[in-house]
């Protein structure tokens, strides 16, 4: 075979290649791709923090791409979590928040403000995913005052703050993950975390 020849060869069976790549992305792995991509917007992490009140009361707002972002800030709770308000320790709100929970006033004061900085630092600006306490994702229609729970990057922020003992649970509230909020609680006990730390 000639060399004009083998050439001629050569770019047809580049160009069938290339028109049989072509076809196998547009009907093959391209919807595929873009169903893919559909599924993660769908579950996609949609929501921002943008105040914190305390170590489980929060404001969310919905992403969104306009600037400035249009969307209501929602303000939401922590599901099957409770933690010490900020206040100084003769503030009666804290008062009865540390009776209720057989906790001293001034420590929980000191757990209180450590709870409110820690939630600030881990979730303020960053994109969370939403879910309602019995694990339904709340990619919308996010109801204010609603007892939710929150992830960054897969990690439940309610879960963290029990773990360092900086907050307790609500076991009616948990659902979701009442037997891991358990766990982390016990073990923030058996470390003396946080609340469970001797003042």
């Amino acid at each position: 075979m000639d060399t004009r020849k083998r050439n001629q060869w050569f770019v047809t069976f580049f160009l069938f290649g290339v028109v049989g790549f072509t076809a196998l992305m547009t009907f093959g792995v391209g919807p595929k791709m873009m169903a893919l991509r559909d599924n993660v917007d769908n579950a996609a992490i949609l929501y921002k923090c943008q105040v914190i009140h305390n170590g489980n009361e929060l404001e969310l707002q919905l992403r969104s791409s306009e600037r400035p972002n249009p969307n209501p800030l929602i303000p939401v709770r922590l599901a099957g979590l409770s933690s010490p308000p900020p206040l100084d320790a003769e503030d009666p709100q804290l008062v009865a928040w540390a009776e209720t929970h057989g906790v001293d006033p001034q420590h929980a004061a000191m757990i209180g403000e450590s709870a409110h900085k820690t939630l600030l630092a881990f979730i303020r600006k960053q994109n969370l995913w939403v879910e309602r306490a019995d694990g339904v994702p709340l990619n919308e229609g996010l109801a204010p005052n609603s007892a939710v729970h929150v992830q960054v990057s897969g990690s439940p922020v309610g879960l963290k703050q029990i773990e360092s003992g900086l907050a307790v649970i609500v076991p009616e509230e948990a659902q979701l993950y009442a037997d891991d909020y358990r766990t982390a609680q016990d073990a923030a006990k058996t470390a003396g975390l946080g609340i469970w730390a001797s003042p």
